[in-house]
């Protein structure tokens, strides 16, 4: 049993030193941090990201996720005029989009922020289940559909036409602002 003491005891004094291969020092730190604040505070980080996000973003867009290279000239005429989603109501912590199908009526989604890119998502559900069509469908085919109404969603302003949205960690939408 002595062995075993004695080892323990020296794995113990082992693992309480520093080992050069695994130190994380200040200056480490300071360059990790800088690579994600861009040299600013935290607050200035979050107010880079959100201002970048919402400038100028209102305004009709439509979603391209669908369309090839090929396409997306074509689908302004034709998307611009009817389906096209519509961003509004725009302050400093957030924005809503509206969609209209028609026959369909209109869906909101408020989009909040919650730190920089980051934004917390809620779509009110009866209106989801009536764009949707989903009327009568049976309630797991409703309770699926309510994954889609609440959520956390990255934003980025690839450009000042063009903006990504990721809900939920699934398939980024992408948008076009429609020319006025």
């Amino acid at each position: 049993m002595g062995i075993w003491v004695r080892f323990s005891a020296l794995l113990s004094i082992g693992l309480l030193s520093v080992s050069p291969a695994f130190a994380f020092d200040a200056q480490k730190l300071d360059n990790t941090i800088a690579v994600f604040r861009s040299g600013t505070t935290a607050e200035g980080y979050v107010a880079h990201n959100a201002d970048r996000v919402l400038a100028n973003l209102g305004g009709h867009w439509f979603g391209i996720i669908s369309f090839s290279s090929s396409e997306v000239e074509t689908a302004y005429d034709r998307l611009c005029h009817k389906n096209y989603s519509a961003i509004g109501e725009i302050d400093p912590n957030g924005f809503t989009v509206m969609r209209e199908m028609e026959g369909q009526g209109q869906l909101h989604t408020r989009y909040q922020l919650m730190s920089g890119n980051v934004y917390s998502f809620t779509t009110p559900f009866d209106e989801l289940v009536n764009y949707l069509a989903l009327g009568p469908s049976p309630d797991i085919v409703k309770r699926r559909a309510a994954f889609y109404s609440n959520g956390i969603a990255t934003i980025n302003r690839v450009d000042e036409d063009t903006l990504v949205i990721q809900k939920n960690y699934q398939m980024p939408e992408i948008y076009v602002r429609c020319p006025d």
